[in-house]
């Protein structure tokens, strides 16, 4: 198997999602949500527990993504702006799962492409397109490290 092939949804996937009903998997997402509402505001935005990012557990520094669950869970009991505090990736987060139940279809088409266009550059290029990446995330997220 190939790493696109790891990453990126099966077509079997999309095709189950696209089979079952608008009306099932938008009561679905609402379900889910309702669910992820409940949790967030027993613990406080999913303040409180334990940490689950590996980076931060290992080197005890913050990785870029750090915060994101927390800031879904912030989004999801109405604190907005502390959510934008926490990580503002929450909420691509956030409209990527709406937009994935919503139209699988167009997450098929973008994952298509981004993975076309990714295998056509060089893997130098690859490893710098991560590594720029990573650093926009980081320099973005310095304020709140801080």
């Amino acid at each position: 198997m190939n790493l696109a092939a790891q990453f990126s949804f099966s077509k079997l996937e999309i095709e189950r999602l696209l089979r079952v009903k608008l009306y099932i998997r938008v009561l679905t997402l609402l379900a889910l949500l309702y669910f992820a509402r409940t949790l967030a505001n027993r613990s406080s935005g999913f303040s409180t527990g334990p940490s689950l990012c590996m980076f931060r557990n290992v080197t005890g520094l913050p990785c870029p993504f750090c915060g994101t669950t927390r800031s879904v869970g912030n989004i999801l009991i109405g604190n907005f702006n502390v959510a934008l505090n926490m990580n503002p990736l929450g909420y691509f987060s956030l409209a990527f799962l709406i937009v994935l139940f919503i139209s699988p279809l167009t997450i098929k088409r973008s994952s298509a492409f981004v993975a076309k266009k990714w295998w056509s550059i060089t893997q130098r290029n690859q490893i710098f397109t991560i590594i720029a990446l990573l650093s926009v995330a980081w320099i973005l997220n310095a304020p709140r490290l801080f």
